[in-house]
Formats: C-alpha cells, sequence, structure tokens
C-alpha cells in the first residue's frame, strides 16, 4: 500500500513540474503557431478574399493611387498574396497591463485581432501594400486596403524566416509567448516575446524610423517601452477625446464596397507618402 502511494505522489509531482519545464520553446516554433493556415477561421477567411478580390480593385485604381510600380502590370494575374500574420488589437486593459508594468502575455490573447495580406508584384517580389480580413458584422471580411505598416513592413512581418533571423540576433531563440500587436493611437506596431516573466517589444513604427525615441527592428524591455511611451499613452487615456485603443474605424465593404475602400485606401497611400517625406526632411 504504502509503494502504491508513493508512486502516485512521484507521479503527481513529475506532473505537476511538467508544465515548467516544456512552457518554453522555440521562437520559430511560437512563430509558426499564429499561422492562419491552423486558424479555425481560416476558410471563412479566404472565402472573404475571394469575394472582395484586392488584387482586382489595386489593379483597376492603380492611376488614383499613383502606384507607379504597377505601370507596367495590367492584371491581377502579376500580383500575389505574401502569407498571412495575425495582428492583436490593444484595447484598453492591454493598455493598461502595459502602464502599470503587468505581465502582456496574460491579457493579449483576449484582445481583438485580424489577418493582415502583405500584396506584392510577382515577378519582382516588390511589396505594393497589405489589406486587412476582420471579424465585421459576424463574419469575417476585408475591412480594409492599403495597411498601417509600410508595404515593407508588412512583407517582414509575414515571414516567419525573416522574423526568427531577427530574434536571433536577440540572442533569443526560445521564450513562453508571441504576439504581433498594434497601439493605434501611437501608431505603431510591436512584435513582443515573453521568457520567464521578462517582456521584450520590437517597434514596427508605421511610416517613419523613430518614434517617441524608439527605433524601428530594436529590442526593448518593457521598462524602456514604458518610459518612452507612458506619457503618451497616459496622455490619451485622460483625454476627454482619447486617441483609439482598441479597433480602428473599419470601412465595411459591402456593395458599396468600391467607394469606400477606395476613398480609404486614397487616404492610407496618401498620408504613408506625406508622413515618408517628412520622415526624410
Amino acid at each position: 500500500m504504502r509503494r502504491v502511494i508513493f508512486l502516485f505522489l512521484i507521479t503527481l509531482m513529475t506532473l505537476s513540474f511538467t508544465p515548467t519545464v516544456f512552457a518554453t520553446i522555440s521562437i520559430e516554433t511560437l512563430t509558426n503557431q499564429q499561422s492562419l493556415d491552423i486558424a479555425k477561421e481560416k476558410s471563412e477567411v479566404q472565402q472573404a478574399i475571394n469575394t472582395l478580390d484586392p488584387k482586382t480593385f489595386i489593379i483597376d485604381k492603380k492611376e488614383e493611387l499613383e502606384l507607379n510600380e504597377l505601370d507596367n502590370i495590367n492584371s491581377s494575374t502579376e500580383l500575389e498574396y505574401g502569407e498571412a500574420y495575425k495582428v492583436f488589437i490593444a484595447n484598453k486593459t492591454v493598455i493598461q497591463t502595459l502602464i502599470d508594468g503587468k505581465n502582456l502575455s496574460k491579457v493579449l490573447p483576449n484582445a481583438p485581432y485580424h489577418w493582415e495580406f502583405p500584396i506584392t508584384v510577382k515577378e519582382s517580389m516588390k511589396p505594393i501594400a497589405s489589406f486587412t480580413v476582420a471579424f465585421v458584422d459576424n463574419k469575417w471580411q476585408v475591412a480594409e486596403i492599403g495597411g498601417y505598416l509600410s508595404p515593407e513592413q508588412s512583407v517582414f512581418s509575414s515571414k516567419p524566416n525573416d522574423l526568427n533571423l531577427l530574434f536571433n540576433n536577440l540572442p533569443l531563440d526560445e521564450a513562453n509567448s508571441y504576439f504581433h500587436f498594434r497601439i493605434s493611437s501611437l501608431h505603431a506596431d510591436f512584435l513582443y516575446l515573453e521568457d520567464a516573466d521578462e517582456e521584450y517589444f520590437i517597434p514596427l513604427i508605421h511610416s517613419r524610423d523613430e518614434l517617441y525615441g524608439l527605433k524601428n527592428k530594436t529590442i526593448y524591455t518593457r521598462d524602456e517601452i514604458v518610459s518612452a511611451l507612458g506619457p503618451k499613452i497616459e496622455e490619451n487615456l485622460n483625454s476627454s477625446n482619447p486617441a483609439p485603443t482598441g479597433n480602428p474605424n473599419i470601412k465595411k465593404i459591402k456593395a458599396n464596397y468600391i467607394f469606400y475602400a477606395f476613398s480609404f485606401i486614397v487616404i492610407v497611400f496618401l498620408g504613408y507618402k506625406k508622413l515618408s517625406k517628412q520622415s526624410n526632411i
């Protein structure tokens, strides 16, 4: 009887320690876990793209969009979609957790998210734009064309190999969790890694190379991020008209898809070009 109890206790102790032992996994595995291929909504996302083809839209409106890269391209078959990447949107809970100095890995899984796809020229692989498929009106649909990130950043975010090369230079090859999340009010995305309660942030800043002293594709600790962004985040939270901290205003593309999508994509591209020029001054 004592032997049975002893074996039971050993087994229980082994199981108790198992989560700790296997909690840290390779970053390559973590990034692959964010793949659309294993998402439950994969078929619905693909159906949304088939219904409203962003490649065709960009070709049809290339002159208005002033896309010189498409001067010699006249068919959507000459463009291709890159791999989808999952973007979590920092809502108020995420923002408050960040400035409180608490672990974001506990709240990011519950934040809203969408899927983003780069669009490139098939022959040259030159990035052109990106588009978003989001859960709107109780279904997955194309919700925005143009992208918050630059076309180059969007392609980079979609390639696990490029992400892994960046992470390997930390050096950090294992972690507990990985997320790509966006703080819309700060015009920045972040690649986030959590390892043994240590948090690391890599900014992908929209249309510029630096923001509040933070540089693109540079590793920062949570304290460094909060020190740089905390005052602005607090200002937004305390403002009577705060900047958005959840999903951006999504153009609902239905019967009036061409009108709304064209208006939005023009704003995105002209705004991106303006910011790019300002950052080069």
